[in-house]
């Protein structure tokens, strides 16, 4: 019987006849087994995930060399057309321009718009001139000033404060030294006032919040989260209950924190 042995190629390797001992017999035998079985660990892996076959990679294009597509009119994606970006502005000034020098006979065949966009923020001053009369019982009378004239201080200019205090979180300092780099005649004193006065309507709104606390009772967390972000005022005596570590007269006694992190109510 003929016990003639052929080469053995594993991957880059090739064993000879000469070198086919025992020991690299079994260790072949072995690889084959954990080859399959690597194998049918992969197909189930597809089969869990839905691709019941192998992906196909293609090879890759980079490689080849492709011809230059020429674009046609039609190859343009949506949207992609040209328009005139300053044709929607409005236009606040216009300045002609001119040559100087020209010889005699030349005439103005047209105009190139150039337009220029920018910002202008400046002090608008109004004087309102108010008339006095006399009557004929001799006393006088002055003629009332325009509605929306609250002070000394327009609604825009109140606006931009407002809206650099808040939105922009400038400090009452620094928004001072802006005001009067803009030529605005103003002291610390009536920017505070701005800041702080005549906002009734925002106070109403946090007394309704105030309000929402008594409905939300019945989950601590939320009413605690929800204290914390408002400060304890006059206006609201809810809330100012909730800054004590005890409020007897509401349900909110009952809320407790985790050892080691104590109430923030009203921070």
């Amino acid at each position: 019987m003929s016990t003639e042995r052929t080469t053995l190629t594993i991957g880059s390797l090739v064993i000879g006849p000469e070198d086919q001992t025992p020991l690299v017999l079994a260790l072949v035998e072995m690889l084959g087994r954990l080859e399959a079985k690597n194998k049918a660990l992969e197909d189930e892996i597809h089969k869990l995930k839905g691709k019941t076959q192998r992906p196909k990679i293609e090879p890759s294009r980079l490689l080849k060399s492709r011809k230059p597509r020429v674009k046609g009119p039609q190859d343009k994606r949506p949207g992609s057309a040209k328009r005139h970006k300053t044709a929607d502005l409005t236009i606040h000034e216009e300045v002609g321009l001119t040559i100087e020098g020209l010889p005699e006979g030349t005439r103005v065949e047209g105009y190139r718009d150039f337009v220029v966009q920018d910002l202008r923020i400046a002090a608008h001053n109004t004087r309102y001139r108010r008339a006095v009369y006399r009557l004929l019982d001799g006393t006088l009378r002055v003629a009332s000033r325009p509605d929306g004239i609250e002070g000394h201080f327009g609604a825009e200019l109140k606006q931009f404060i407002l809206s650099q205090s808040h939105q922009m979180h400038a400090s009452q300092a620094r928004l001072l030294e802006q005001l009067r780099e803009f030529g605005i005649d103003i002291s610390s004193g009536q920017l505070n006032s701005i800041l702080l006065d005549g906002h009734d309507a925002f106070h109403a709104e946090k007394e309704s919040k105030g309000d929402i606390l008594l409905f939300w009772a019945w989950s601590p967390r939320s009413a605690l989260a929800v204290a914390r972000r408002i400060r304890p005022t006059r206006r609201c005596p809810l809330i100012r209950s909730l800054s004590v570590p005890n409020p007897s007269p509401y349900p909110f006694r009952t809320l407790r924190e985790p050892a080691g992190h104590p109430p923030r109510v009203g921070v």
